[in-house]
């Protein structure tokens, strides 16, 4: 995890395009995903149940990604403060 986010801050600061976007989208996903479905019920990960839980979640979670870009570049002054966008990974995490 902290690798990852070493390689995301390198990729954000190199301002490559659409390094913002890859940064909040990848933080987003690997809290959800991660928290949800490998920490919370990693004894479950060979379960039928869980993978079709998963599944059933991605496009849920990709219209998700794609509200919060679409926020990203219709609001760039609101969406770059760190209280904003923390508010916004907390809904995504919280449910």
């Amino acid at each position: 995890m902290l690798g990852g986010t070493v390689l995301r801050l390198l990729y954000l600061f190199t301002s490559r395009p659409f390094a913002t976007e890859l940064f909040q989208g990848s933080i987003a996903t690997s809290l959800f995903y991660g928290d949800t479905f490998y920490v919370r019920r990693r004894a479950a990960l060979s379960k039928l149940w869980l993978w079709k839980s998963i599944l059933i979640t991605l496009p849920v979670h990709a219209l998700y990604l794609a509200v919060m870009i679409w926020s990203d570049r219709t609001f760039p002054q609101l969406m770059t403060k760190v209280a904003f966008f923390l508010a916004v990974i907390a809904v995504a995490v919280r449910t």
